[in-house]
């Protein structure tokens, strides 16, 4: 979804993108797009916990951290998404 939306938004006007460009709008996308990068990346690979794997409630709380740590960085990057979204149909209307 990250890659399609930059997509999406460089190629659909290059006329709308140079004076994008010219307003200052295209660095908050890009900002924008950036962070939303790196927090989808860092929501999916798994990070190194460390649990006792004989203790059922060691294992629990490290499940518990992880779902809270992944929705946290899969939230904040949804609303980076819909920054540039909202930044596009500023610029589109």
């Amino acid at each position: 979804m990250v890659s399609i939306s930059l997509t999406i938004f460089l190629k659909i006007n290059q006329t709308v993108f140079a004076a994008l460009s010219e307003s200052g709008y295209a660095k908050g996308v890009a900002v924008l797009w950036l962070l939303r990068l790196a927090l989808s990346f860092f929501a999916f690979p798994p990070f190194a916990w460390h649990y006792n794997e004989q203790s059922p409630t060691s294992v629990e709380a490290f499940h518990i951290k992880m779902v809270r740590r992944k929705r946290l960085l899969s939230w904040v990057g949804t609303f980076c998404f819909f920054g540039v979204v909202a930044v596009g149909d500023l610029v589109f209307r």
